[in-house]
């Protein structure tokens, strides 16, 4: 069988290895010059290879479609995948969260694996302009010629980090055979601030988060993030936006609980002993002991109190709106990152369009699709990587089983 395999990142390279070349003629498409182009930038360049979590317990991590994926995971687990790299001479190691990564925290070291194991034809600079399918064969529209096959599977990825080669061309081929793609979104993204204070740029931060719309509380995620030019990011900001995806968050409220493990009228008791011991410091000093200097300023300056005003001058309704700031540092919210910026796309081919033991496409047989072209999506920490594994494995698994 002639297979072709339209896009060379993680999903499409890790199908082209596991068909069977005995049975199949293969060829993967790849408009970039070189393979695996986004993969060499996940986790800051280590690649979070996947996550070891149990097979019910992952699935907790995928918060979109999670019930689409429970054939492919359990055919192709995360230990499977760690087994193969194993196997194949890549030594792995497992840290904090159940995260996985190459033991030589390169991912060059995951590419280098797969572009020495991909036995078929990998055609570079070849850009996919067009698929249709003509007296059961699908005839590519390339810019290098045009080329008949007996199936396609179509990896493109999504729309996200578009300089890595995701255009959002699998949509579009999609669509041509009148299969449903649900709009790209973003998912696992920053959130843009209406007022982002200029001196909090660039400065971890660590608290609960909670995004809040006319006081009910949409959700919640704790841990680190930062504050950035434009708002606020980091991967526990990415968990809290993937839970929110389907509300339009503008004009939404970001609260910040910076002292999580204390009371507001706990806070209030710290705030006035540290007075009562230090009556002629500054207020800005009592902020200070319990925040980082930042923090203590824009706190201060949220509740309108000078920085230089005395301990011994400050009033119970000043303690009270102290704590209360330091327990609910509050922030308009303009919207989601842009799309492009986002770590990966929400939205793109219907699950309800795909066989989920097969990725093959229900309306039109020999079109599969694998990988972040379909609408499944996890929270970061090696869920996205692991979903475009198993989806590819399990439909190479059914190419070879139907040659």
């Amino acid at each position: 069988m002639k297979i072709a395999i339209v896009g060379a990142g993680a999903a499409g390279m890790f199908c082209a290895l596991n068909l069977d070349t005995k049975k199949h003629q293969v060829t993967v498409f790849e408009k970039n010059s070189d393979t695996l182009k986004k993969l060499l930038i996940t986790g800051h360049g280590r690649c979070n290879v996947t996550n070891l979590k149990s097979s019910i317990d992952f699935l907790e991590n995928v918060p979109h479609n999670k019930q689409f994926l429970y054939s492919a995971l359990n055919m192709f687990t995360p230990y499977n995948m760690v087994e193969f790299l194993n196997i194949n001479n890549v030594e792995t190691i497992c840290e904090k969260g159940d995260r996985v990564f190459p033991k030589t925290n390169k991912a060059k070291t995951i590419k280098n694996c797969f572009d020495n194991l991909t036995l078929g034809s990998i055609a570079l600079e070849t850009a996919v302009l067009n698929i249709a399918k003509k007296d059961n064969q699908f005839v590519l529209e390339t810019n290098k010629g045009t080329y008949n096959f007996d199936a396609v599977v179509i990896a493109t990825g999504g729309v996200t980090y578009p300089t890595t080669g995701s255009t959002g061309d699998g949509f579009k081929f999609a669509k041509g055979f009148n299969i449903d793609v649900l709009k790209p979104r973003s998912s696992l993204c920053g959130i843009r601030l209406v007022d982002v204070p200029k001196n909090l740029e660039g400065t971890p931060i660590n608290s609960k988060l909670s995004v809040v719309n006319k006081g009910k509380i949409i959700a919640t995620n704790k841990g680190e993030f930062l504050f950035t030019s434009f708002g606020v990011s980091g991967p526990n900001v990415f968990t809290l936006t993937s839970k929110i995806e389907e509300y339009s968050i503008n004009g939404f409220e970001l609260i910040l609980d910076l002292l999580e493990t204390h009371t507001k009228e706990n806070l209030i008791l710290k705030l006035k002993e540290f007075s009562k011991n230090n009556p002629k410091k500054h207020i800005f000093y009592a902020v200070n002991s319990l925040v980082n200097l930042k923090l203590s300023k824009l706190v201060l300056s949220k509740c309108g109190i000078e920085e230089s005003k005395q301990c011994a001058n400050i009033s119970n309704v000043e303690y009270n709106k102290i704590a209360e700031t330091l327990k609910a540092l509050t922030f308009k919210i303009e919207n989601f990152d842009n799309i492009e910026c986002s770590t990966i796309t929400r939205g793109g081919v219907n699950v309800k369009e795909i066989n989920p033991k097969t990725m093959e496409s229900k309306k039109e047989s020999n079109l599969y699709f694998i990988g972040e072209v379909i609408d499944v999506d996890g929270f970061t920490g090696g869920y996205n990587l692991q979903i475009a594994f198993s989806t590819a494995f399990v439909c190479a698994k059914h190419l070879n089983e139907i040659a």
